[in-house]
């Protein structure tokens, strides 16, 4: 058989890097299942009990590493949670998707009225289409920056950076019962900080989410045939 050349190693490589960036991404906010999910993707060997070398293969050995890093901090945390006596049964409700799909998120409840909704792109390809939806909902409520201004889904090398701002982040903010302020990075994610104002607490899950939902709707809406 012929033998296999480190070039054809590198292009498989190459084609892992989407859902390693993404399982960074996922990690990031704390989304463990996803990130699982794209790191099995870039770390499977091609040959069985194959071992990625991190020099001619460093994404994929990388993943590896990440991967087994993570199954250790599960097991330890499945033996901690055994033996205090938590269930494990755990909520799936703080892991929104946005209703295309495109956009994935974790809230994380810091306190009994303050929350924070991480999120993170599921598909590299939509990153232009991220940022003028996000530039839209910006210009929309006040934002003293524009798509233009940041370059954000255009062409990088088509921008004079000498131009740029140093702030390269838009937000909003959403009013409401929850209060919630929008930050967007240049790394394609989100984070949402929640304040609930009414007097009365939230009263189920479903209340805290819906108006992170919501924002991840209006950014990613529902495609009409």
């Amino acid at each position: 058989m012929p033998s296999e050349s480190a070039d054809q190693f590198l292009i498989t490589d190459d084609e892992k890097k989407s859902d390693y960036v993404i399982a960074r991404l996922a990690l990031w906010a704390g989304d463990v299942d996803t990130a699982i999910a794209h790191l099995k993707k870039c770390s499977k060997p091609l040959r069985r009990r194959e071992k990625w070398n991190p020099y001619t293969h460093p994404i994929s050995a990388s993943a590896a590493r990440t991967l087994n890093q993570l199954r250790l901090r599960l097991r330890e945390y499945a033996t901690i949670r055994h033996a205090i006596g938590i269930g494990s049964n755990q909520t799936k409700e703080n892991v929104l998707r946005s209703v295309s799909g495109h956009l994935g998120g974790v809230i994380w409840i810091e306190s009994a009225r303050e929350f924070e909704l991480c999120a993170f792109l599921l598909e590299l390809s939509w990153e232009a289409e991220f940022y003028r939806n996000v530039a839209m909902q910006s210009e929309h409520s006040g934002s003293s920056k524009s798509i233009k201004d940041l370059g954000y889904g255009h062409d990088r090398a088509l921008i004079d950076p000498m131009s740029k701002d140093e702030s390269t982040g838009l937000g909003w903010v959403q009013t409401g019962d929850m209060f919630v302020q929008v930050e967007v990075s240049d790394f394609c994610t989100i984070s949402a900080r929640g304040t609930w104002t009414a007097t009365s607490l939230p009263s189920a899950l479903k209340i805290i989410t819906a108006p992170f939902q919501t924002l991840l709707d209006k950014i990613d809406p529902a495609i009409v045939p």
